[in-house]
């Protein structure tokens, strides 16, 4: 998918054709006319955040054509939480306008949409209303890195930074490797004066830092680290405690919450809040490597000059990582500039495990799709999701109104118009458009039109 393709070059004048147009589409829940519903607010995925809150959210208001503002805010409480507010793994179910759709990196496993599709108190027993597990946008997340200061790296690429096989990435993140001089990929070395700590004989350790609450992120990450990494033979347990299990990388990502890392108590990790936290615990801190998506990563410390601090040729950047044999890609499409660019996940190959990718319809269970080790472009990409319900009305707390305003947010978010404004330089990536061996857009766009 290309933000330039022909399909999605069109003038602002299209694009407000266009809105009219979907937010009057048949199948919508028009208890009145387009835009007017009621007040709604989502929460979930911070890796959906910038995404709602500056970009979907006031485009949207703003083709309701004056009427009174209808996507309030966005809550990035994390994918975990979003996911337990509608009642899965043990939370209370919310369905009111404040609480009326749920952003998630991670989509439910199919315990989890059974648990949420059992508040439909309104249909027979065994007969509950579908969760719709609806991809909005491609995302890129990139490895974080804060070497010693005075410590530059340069590579046999010359990008001036640590370029890093999909291995070593996988090593760094299973606490095998903890030392710069372990990391020796593609000619890496260090320079300056500041690198004269990262002796042979030296022991100079790097920290993991990792989310510390249920992430979509982590589990994007994590599942990547499988589709390469499948043994079971991962020792992980509580931060604090004796490690209690040889588990894989699918585990882990699919533990409630997905909080757990090999060997933490022999190589502790530092935890943050959010994307956006694991992003400055990096950048404050020296010998760290952390993960984050990239519309989180590029802040001040990540940029070039003249406006940032970072980037090649400094001690703070983000890694290339190996996508084919003897190459590597930058997770933006324009490294790391001090302007946004697009996730550089152009045509990615997804997996769904063992099953068909993509999956027939967003009623179906999407938690086991993954990126794999050799792609194209950046190999660590994943789509992030929007939940909702064909019988939304069935579910206590919910009007009319609220229904009509999702179901028009939602399918604007996958419509053209949508998928335009998200995949241009705004540091995501719109779905694999129509059209190609994985259409996920025209998959999206029937599952929201099957809201309310």
């Amino acid at each position: 998918m290309s933000s330039f393709s022909a399909r999605r070059f069109v003038t602002a004048c299209a694009i407000s054709a266009a809105a009219v147009a979907a937010l009057a589409a048949p199948g919508a829940a028009s208890a009145n006319g387009p835009c007017e519903g009621t007040e709604i607010t989502g929460q979930g995925s911070s890796l959906q955040k910038l995404a709602q809150v500056n970009v979907w959210g006031p485009a949207f208001n703003t083709k309701c054509f004056g009427k009174a503002s209808h996507v309030h805010e966005y809550n990035a409480s994390g994918s975990g939480a979003g996911i337990k507010s509608w009642g899965a793994s043990g939370g209370a179910a919310n369905f009111e306008a404040k609480n009326a759709y749920v952003g998630t990196d991670q989509p439910p496993n199919a315990l989890q949409k059974e648990e949420i599709e059992k508040s439909d108190t309104k249909k027979e027993v065994n007969a509950h209303s579908t969760l719709l597990s609806i991809p909005v946008l491609q995302a890129a997340v990139p490895i974080t890195v804060h070497l010693p200061a005075g410590c530059t790296a340069e590579n046999e690429f010359g990008t001036k930074r640590l370029d890093l096989k999909h291995a070593t990435v996988e090593s760094i993140f299973e606490g095998k490797i903890v030392e710069w001089k372990q990391i020796k990929d593609f000619g890496d070395k260090y320079l300056g004066a500041g690198c004269s700590i990262i002796k042979p004989k030296a022991k100079v350790l790097f920290t993991r830092v990792v989310r510390e609450d249920g992430s979509g992120t982590t589990a994007t990450f994590k599942k990547w680290m499988y589709t390469f990494h499948k043994t079971k033979n991962l020792p992980a347990g509580p931060a604090l405690g004796e490690e209690v299990g040889i588990v894989t990388w699918n585990e882990l990502a699919e533990a409630n919450p997905n909080t757990l890392w090999p060997r933490e108590k022999a190589h502790p990790v530092k935890r943050a809040a959010k994307g956006s936290g694991v992003v400055a615990l990096v950048a404050s801190t020296e010998n760290t490597i952390g993960y984050a998506n990239l519309a989180d990563a590029r802040v001040a410390a990540f940029e070039e000059a003249p406006s940032g601090t970072g980037g090649p040729g400094t001690n703070v950047f983000w890694a290339d990582v190996e996508n084919e044999p003897k190459k590597v890609a930058d997770p933006a499409t324009n490294g790391e500039a001090d302007v946004k660019g697009n996730a550089n996940c152009e045509n990615t190959t997804y997996t769904n495990g063992a099953k068909k990718f993509p999956p027939p319809t967003t009623e179906e269970v999407w938690n086991e799709v993954s990126s794999t080790d050799k792609e194209k472009n950046y190999p660590i990409c994943g789509f992030t999701y929007d939940l909702s319900l064909v019988d939304f009305g069935e579910f206590a707390g919910t009007t009319p109104e609220e229904i009509q305003t999702v179901q028009e947010y939602l399918g604007y978010e996958v419509g053209a118009v949508g998928q335009t404004e998200i995949g241009t330089n705004e540091d995501y990536l719109g779905l694999p458009e129509p059209g190609g061996t994985q259409d996920v857009e025209k998959i999206a766009q029937e599952g929201a039109a099957k809201i309310g």
